[in-house]
């Protein structure tokens, strides 16, 4: 998934930033609770507000991933 998510990062650039946590330390395990993560990989995608607007778990393509980045984006 890093090399997907890597790409979107870039084509995304100045609309949207990406940060990956590894769910063993402190400050994610903090998230994994927050969002109710229960397997690897999720996105949680927030708005300006921090508020979830989405999230999936699960392997996605490019296109999948792009798809649900599209909907939060441009409503």
């Amino acid at each position: 998934m890093r090399p997907i998510v890597n790409g979107l990062e870039k084509e995304y650039a100045g609309r949207m930033r990406f940060d990956a946590h590894e769910w063993r330390n402190s400050r994610s395990r903090a998230l994994v609770e927050q969002f109710g993560v229960t397997e690897t990989p999720t996105f949680v995608i927030l708005d300006d507000t921090g508020a979830a607007r989405m999230i999936i778990s699960g392997e996605l393509t490019r296109d999948e991933l792009r798809a649900h980045i599209d909907r939060v984006l441009n409503p």
